[in-house]
């Protein structure tokens, strides 16, 4: 679902000339212990998914991003390099143009 997601918001980024998705990068981290949801979570959902993740410990984290963060030393932490940002409201607008196109026969 997540990558046919991503061909879809670039296509309509490519449709209204307006850049929408940023990729950052995804940390997602906690306690490995956890079975309610949690990091655990996203991990099983992106292997099912078959989404390219790496999965390491807090303290390789903290030695990754010394600056950025001081997790507990047993954390799992998840990272998926397709993360970002979508900026919804343009995201929102850019919908309603194709749309529009559409609806009117100017789509391209």
């Amino acid at each position: 679902m997540m990558q046919e997601a991503f061909k879809l918001w670039e296509e309509i980024e490519k449709k209204s000339g307006t850049e929408l998705y940023t990729r950052t990068g995804i940390l997602v981290f906690g306690p490995s212990g956890d079975q309610d949801g949690g990091v655990n979570s996203v991990e099983s959902s992106l292997a099912r998914e078959g989404i390219e993740h790496e999965v390491f410990s807090g303290s390789e984290a903290n030695k990754r991003y010394p600056d950025q963060l001081a997790l507990p030393r047993d954390y799992k932490c998840v990272f998926e390099k397709d993360g970002g940002i979508l900026l919804a409201s343009k995201a929102v607008g850019a919908m309603q143009v194709c749309g529009l196109a559409r609806s009117v026969g100017t789509e391209t």
